[in-house]
């Protein structure tokens, strides 16, 4: 077994180490097609536990011996986002299993995000007054690329985000797929082909993410129009 618990949330380790037993009957399930998601009540707090669907063999494989599992990439991810003053939720635990010295279970254990809207509300309606939305996403967006981290999976269900008296909080989620390096125009652009989008909000997006990085507006635009999404 492997485990990596956050110093900041030892006091539930016995909880992460009874969930190989208890995982199926605990709490309400939020998510069950490939993998499963459950929201679990635990001390007090509301927890977040993905269960990732065992991989095919070639994948236990790699996730063995090659490179890192899902849970543990995801884990790791959410602890560097943290670190650099991007919303995530709190990481908690991974752990993984074995079986025939291939992986086989592994769990995600997070804070459950408590924020209630996510970007899938700008799917089909346009922008009516939620520019400032936008703009501070797309600043939020240039920060994370001026850092050199692109989210691969940076679709509308994936960013969740409140408003509150100090502008818009993002919080990110199924972040096991990310990478980093140097991010110019192209790469950043790119990064919002996920997006559901009209094109009123898709223009507002690229003229204001291209102001937070210096870039030329009718470049942005014209770079991230191929990848606009609707009704989809």
């Amino acid at each position: 077994m492997f485990l990596e618990i956050n110093p900041d949330y030892q006091f539930l380790k016995d909880f992460v180490l009874s969930l190989p037993q208890t995982f199926g009957t605990e709490g309400t399930v939020l998510y069950k097609v490939r993998n499963e998601v459950r929201l679990i009540e635990v001390a007090g707090i509301k927890v977040v536990v993905k269960k990732f669907k065992v991989p095919h063999l070639i994948n236990r494989f790699a996730y063995s011996y090659i490179r890192k599992s899902k849970a543990r990439r995801s884990y790791e991810y959410a602890m560097m986002l943290k670190q650099n003053g991007f919303g995530t939720a709190d990481p908690i635990a991974c752990m993984e299993f074995k079986q025939g010295g291939l992986l086989a279970d592994s769990y995600l254990i997070t804070l459950h995000c408590p924020y209630s809207r996510d970007f899938n509300e700008f799917r089909e309606t346009p922008l009516n007054g939620r520019e400032n939305i936008l703009c501070d996403f797309a600043q939020f967006t240039a920060r994370l690329h001026e850092k050199g981290i692109r989210h691969l999976d940076y679709g509308g269900g994936n960013i969740m985000f409140e408003q509150t008296d100090n502008g818009t909080e993002f919080c990110l989620i199924d972040i096991n797929r990310m990478a980093f390096g140097k991010v110019g125009i192209e790469k950043g652009c790119e990064n919002f082909k996920l997006l559901y989008m009209l094109d009123d909000s898709f223009h507002f997006l690229a003229e204001e993410y291209a102001k937070a990085r210096g870039f030329d507006t009718e470049k942005c635009f014209e770079l991230i129009k191929p990848h606009i999404r609707k009704n989809g």
